[in-house]
């Protein structure tokens, strides 16, 4: 039998235009916020492509078995064998390996509301909305705050009794380097912690609810009952190993030991690079431009997609008053929406092409053109559009 919930909610014209009022208000706050964020983050693309350009011409190639006191203060590229041989605690459960880092996840068995609604005007203005929320039980990070739930009855979630953690080494030799925990913190990847009845007598006397922890391939339960209850526990532990790496950096002398740190460019940016295995300078910097290029391009579409959830909260009025006919109000949605989309690549367009003049000139130009060239075709098609309805309605 499905646990399920429904729920009818009905808004008056009068209510629903209220609410798209407020919705300017947001709108204008979106209008203001979004340029700014465009602008700054062509500001930020073209300063860290500086950076990455500055280091990839300065860095040395150097070997980690030998540290020269001529590097000092030299950003350096250097690969080799990470050496870990001390042993690291997980403070919640005392399980403990050799690794570079130790990661503890923790699930727990508990509620999770799923919903989905189906609105449908109403002559007149009004809307009446459909709301379905499905209840099921499930093993999930953190905690979900039941208390938000639709129907919080009979579908309460209790406070985990473990929660998920890391413990990274705070050094490890790389040579006759010291890396440091910012650069150990940095290594990806993990792989299962095999178990060991040693570790399951540590989890059975440290972990709160532990007594009669199980063990089920690497994954560890925390309940009372063979079937799993809302509150059971599960934590799955990971270790990071050591091993080949490359890391660029500056060189630098902390305590007795040569390390690397961030190393300052003039354009701006701080330098730490870090790969597993052996990799070439070239390679990673090639990387790191990769990863810059994502994260404009990711922030960019932000930006115009929240440009054009701006445009469309500030006309969404025009949609609910026209709602008094439903099919009307449908059109008037269908048309601002296009309109916003036009605006929001306009304005979108414009601020990068400025932002792009400002710190690229020829680009930006090219950046404004093309924008301006695409809000073109969407009205020449919304235009055809609306003279297309408009001759149907003429026929009919």
């Amino acid at each position: 039998m499905s646990d399920q919930f429904q729920e009818t909610t009905y808004k008056g014209w009068g209510t629903r235009l209220k609410e798209s009022l407020g919705g300017i208000v947001i709108g204008l706050i979106l209008l203001i916020a979004m340029p700014i964020l465009l602008f700054w983050n062509e500001g930020r693309a073209v300063q860290t492509a500086k950076s990455l350009k500055e280091g990839a011409s300065a860095v040395r190639e150097v070997s980690s078995d030998r540290v020269a006191s001529e590097n000092a203060g030299q950003l350096l590229h250097i690969a080799g064998d990470l050496k870990v041989e001390t042993p690291l605690v997980d403070p919640v459960t005392g399980i403990s390996v050799v690794a570079v880092s130790l990661q503890r996840e923790a699930e727990m068995y508990q509620w999770v509301e799923t919903c989905s609604s189906r609105s449908e005007k109403k002559l007149g203005g009004g809307e009446e909305t459909v709301t379905t929320c499905n209840y099921a039980r499930e093993w999930k990070s953190g905690r979900i705050e039941s208390a938000d739930f639709r129907k919080p009855e009979g579908h309460s979630n209790p406070a985990p009794t473990v929660q998920s953690g890391t413990v990274t080494q705070t050094s490890a030799p790389l040579g006759a380097f010291t890396m440091d925990e910012r650069i150990l913190g940095r290594l990806s990847g993990g792989d299962p912690v095999a178990i060991t009845d040693a570790m399951m007598t540590e989890v059975r006397s440290k972990v709160p609810g532990g007594a009669n922890a199980e063990l089920q391939g690497n994954t560890i339960y925390l309940r009372n009952s063979t079937a799993p209850q809302v509150g059971d526990m599960r934590l799955v532990m990971t270790s990071a190993a050591a091993g080949q790496m490359s890391v660029i950096g500056q060189q630098i002398d902390v305590q007795g030991t040569t390390q690397l740190a961030p190393y300052q460019t003039e354009a701006g940016d701080q330098l730490l690079l870090v790969s597993r295995g052996i990799v070439a300078a070239k390679a990673m910097f090639k990387e790191a431009e990769q990863a810059n290029t994502i994260i404009t391009w990711l922030l960019r579409v932000v930006g115009l997609v929240f440009l054009f959830a701006a445009f469309a909260a500030i006309m969404s009025v025009l949609g609910v008053l026209a709602d008094v006919v439903p099919i009307a109000g449908t059109l008037v949605r269908y048309g601002t929406s296009t309109i916003a989309l036009i605006l929001a690549l306009l304005v979108g367009g414009t601020v990068i092409g400025v932002a792009w003049i400002w710190y690229r000139p020829l680009v930006g130009l090219g950046v404004m053109a093309a924008a301006a060239a695409i809000s073109f075709v969407l009205w020449r098609r919304g235009a055809q559009s609306a003279s297309a309805a408009e001759n149907s309605s003429a026929v009919s």
